[in-house]
């Protein structure tokens, strides 16, 4: 029996029966009748999100006066106009200059502006302000990314690896994830996840176990704690647990210490001291 996820719609599709099959396997934690094997774990894991986010620490941030032509005169106007008119988002200042009012201070196209400010040392970010759709842009350093820099990726990541579309409510749940994770480290803790649900699945109910005694850190009544499947990834179901996924992760690097790359070492000093905040 095929593993790959239902497609959009697929609902439509079956009969009532299969729907209030599937109802009962996903809201009532019931198994499926006929048995569906869930997804076989890879096995794999990955480091390269947080060895690039490494990398970007120790890259400069460029001057203006290492930016030439166009690029200096971009750098310029943001520079006065997140300090003339400052835009606050993701805990950053923005420029308050709109894109199209840029590039006319600037004497070139909007097109060559979004080329430019795809570089070192500018930061973009789209944001709905008033209704609006508006790129914002801002100076900073190469690793001077925020938490949603972080959960874009892993927006991106989620749809390679599932070829699904998250729900909207989910950015804001990768946006929990990535500030209750080691920075720079979450990408890479949900990919693996990902990639070995079962496996994920399998310290969630051990968790749910041990909370449906005392509850857990963020909910200490037993009673909301009950056992349920989920056969395919699912973001809410990681954050909930996202203490879970970051041990999950943390296992696979201990295990491949001995004779791993530094990189390794590294990274499980840093979990070694991580201590999560909240799951919300």
């Amino acid at each position: 029996m095929s593993n790959t996820p239902p497609q959009k719609g697929w609902l439509l599709k079956v009969t009532a029966a299969a729907k209030q099959q599937f109802k009962k396997e996903i809201f009532e934690g019931e198994p499926t009748k006929p048995f569906v094997p869930p997804p076989v774990d890879s096995g794999k894991f990955t480091t390269y999100g947080f060895e690039g986010y490494q990398k970007l620490r120790k890259t400069p941030q460029p001057g203006p006066d290492e930016l030439k032509g166009a690029a200096k005169d971009v750098y310029s106007q943001v520079k006065h106009w997140t300090v003339q008119s400052p835009l606050q988002a993701e805990g950053r200042d923005w420029a308050g200059i709109k894109l199209d009012d840029l590039a006319q201070a600037v004497g070139v196209s909007t097109k060559q502006v979004q080329r430019i400010v795809k570089k070192p040392p500018f930061h973009t970010a789209t944001k709905v302000i008033d209704n609006r759709t508006r790129k914002l842009i801002r100076i900073g350093a190469p690793s001077d990314l925020t938490h949603e820099d972080f959960a874009r990726i892993m927006v991106s990541d989620w749809r390679k690896a599932t070829g699904r579309e998250g729900e909207r409510s989910d950015f804001g749940l990768l946006v929990g994830m990535a500030k209750d994770a080691p920075r720079g480290l979450a990408p890479d803790i949900l990919r693996t996840v990902v990639a070995n649900w079962s496996g994920f699945m399998a310290g969630v109910h051990l968790a749910i176990t041990l909370a449906s005694v005392d509850g857990d850190t963020f909910d200490g009544d037993p009673k909301n704690f009950e056992k349920k499947y989920f056969h395919y990834p699912t973001i809410s179901v990681t954050r909930r647990f996202w203490p879970v996924a970051i041990e999950f992760y943390h296992m696979f690097i201990q295990a491949n210490q001995i004779g791993g790359p530094i990189l390794y070492n590294q990274i499980n000093k840093i979990l070694m001291k991580h201590k999560i905040q909240s799951p919300s």
